[in-house]
């Protein structure tokens, strides 16, 4: 009988255990959000200044039942936090926070029942919008300052268990509002800082800093504010305003299969303002709105097919932003696999022209133009490239460059282009010096690859990116 009792007791013991290190996976359609006093400064996603962010916020789970009682709080020992970002298995929660008032933004990590906080990267400058990848690493932008370039931000990705932290990002912009798409690549937005600055546009990248492509551009009236986000329903949800305007006014969605086409219109505030937003189920959308008469931004509920907009949760002493609802895209996205060589300290670019290799291979003509590269180290280079117009460079990994197309009088008429990069063993391809390319270069096998590669070495590695000692930064390619 006592040993019977002692087993029960044992038994009590490591139930009491489990429920007390409560790894439980938050429930579907529970909201996670930052709540900020009304009186206070609302924090801002992505903002390039993040010491003019001095509200006391928290970040709070809300109670699904009723969202207006008892929010549970999971930042209450720092000064203030923003930018949630929940797990893929809803057991842990990412955010950038602030321990005192004048200490720089950083990320941390808790779980979702409060416990295990957990400081991830260095104090030394402003580190923002975090977000999870599918195998539990994590993503997030760190501000940097450069004297003759200004300032940007840099994506970063970090193993949480190792500490181990690399860029992937390498041009002079401004990278923030990263989130995952489905198919395993980062999204965010990116503004060009130098040589000269540039609107918004949407990026995509592969986690291992390769294939870094614009993914779409705003039209030119328009300016994109904060995040995009994927749905479950195909479509890359964002926010946006006339240039002119302030804060974003519109909702708008592209077709992931083709973010080319026209951006579809879901709903337009004249008045009011749109803080941010988070991908409901099926058709709905969550975002945290300020109404025109409302001295608050609150919660509501947006379905995306008629543009109706229902209350979910407004108090007259808080803003509520940022919103996370757990379980609202059940798929989880992709673990892409990486094909760096890290013993390969360069890459390789082949860059076609669309309508030079068509004209090549129909009607015989050579090209008539000159490709200028642009480094952050090196004087600019002129390159010829062959018949079809092809390219075919080597270049060292993390060190970007721009390129323009320059016709016989040395004047440009295409370009510049993007800044972009190559990573360690990267073959990397360009066609087409319009972000909205259509049309795809003729079938057939660059010339340029059959003679050897142009060497583009010492165009300049992006070392504003790497100052950041505490993070255990390192170049891919220096491995060795």
């Amino acid at each position: 009988m006592p040993l019977v009792i002692f087993s029960a007791m044992a038994m009590i013991a490591l139930l009491f255990f489990f429920l007390l290190r409560g790894d439980k996976a938050l429930d579907d359609g529970t909201v996670i959000v930052v709540r900020t006093q009304a009186s206070e400064l609302v924090p801002v996603s992505g903002l390039p200044d993040m010491n003019s962010v001095r509200g006391m916020s928290d970040i709070v789970v809300l109670n699904s039942k009723n969202p207006s009682v008892s929010p549970r709080i999971l930042s209450d020992k720092l000064y203030s936090a923003n930018s949630p970002y929940l797990s893929t298995d809803k057991t842990s929660v990412i955010f950038a926070a602030k321990r005192t008032e004048y200490s720089n933004w950083q990320i941390f990590m808790i779980r979702t029942n409060g416990r295990g906080l957990k400081e991830l990267s260095g104090p030394e400058t402003n580190c923002f919008d975090p977000f999870f990848l599918p195998d539990q690493r994590i993503g997030y932008s760190c501000i940097w300052e450069h004297p003759s370039m200004g300032s940007g931000s840099t994506l970063y990705i970090q193993d949480p268990e190792s500490g181990n932290t690399k860029p992937i990002t390498f041009h002079p912009s401004a990278d923030h509002s990263g989130s995952m798409l489905l198919d395993g690549r980062i999204i965010y937005t990116s503004r060009q800082v130098f040589p000269s600055e540039t609107s918004p546009v949407v990026k995509a990248i592969r986690p291992d800093g390769t294939a870094n492509m614009r993914f779409f551009t705003a039209a030119e009236d328009q300016r994109i504010h904060g995040g995009v986000r994927e749905n479950g329903d195909g479509k890359i949800l964002f926010l946006t305003s006339e240039v002119d305007q302030e804060g974003a006014k519109t909702v708008q969605s592209v077709s992931y299969s083709n973010p080319f086409e026209e951006p579809v219109t879901h709903y337009r505030t004249e008045n009011g303002f749109i803080h941010s937003f988070h991908p409901g189920k099926e058709s709905d959308l969550l975002i945290s709105y300020r109404e025109e008469d409302s001295e608050t931004i609150g919660l509501y509920k947006l379905n995306l097919k008629d543009g109706s907009i229902d209350l979910y949760l407004n108090s007259p002493g808080y803003h509520y932003t940022d919103p996370v609802i757990a379980g609202a895209v059940q798929s989880v996205p992709k673990v892409l696999p990486s094909s760096l060589n890290p013993s390969m300290n360069y890459g390789i670019a082949v860059i076609v022209d669309p309508v030079t290799s068509y004209l090549s291979r129909n009607k015989g003509s050579n090209a008539e133009f000159r490709i200028l590269v642009r480094s952050l180290a090196k004087a600019d280079t002129l390159l010829t490239p062959a018949s079809d117009g092809s390219l075919y460079i080597k270049l060292d990994t993390a060190s970007p460059i721009q390129l323009s197309k320059i016709d016989s009088d040395g004047r440009i008429t295409e370009g510049p282009t993007d800044w972009f990069w190559v990573m360690p063993g990267e073959r990397s391809g360009f066609a087409g010096w319009n972000p909205r390319q259509y049309t795809a270069p003729a079938n057939q096998v660059p010339l340029a690859i059959n003679e050897p590669a142009a060497e583009l070495f010492g165009t300049g590695r992006a070392e504003y990116v790497n100052h950041i000692g505490l993070l255990k930064t390192n170049y891919p390619g220096d491995e060795n």
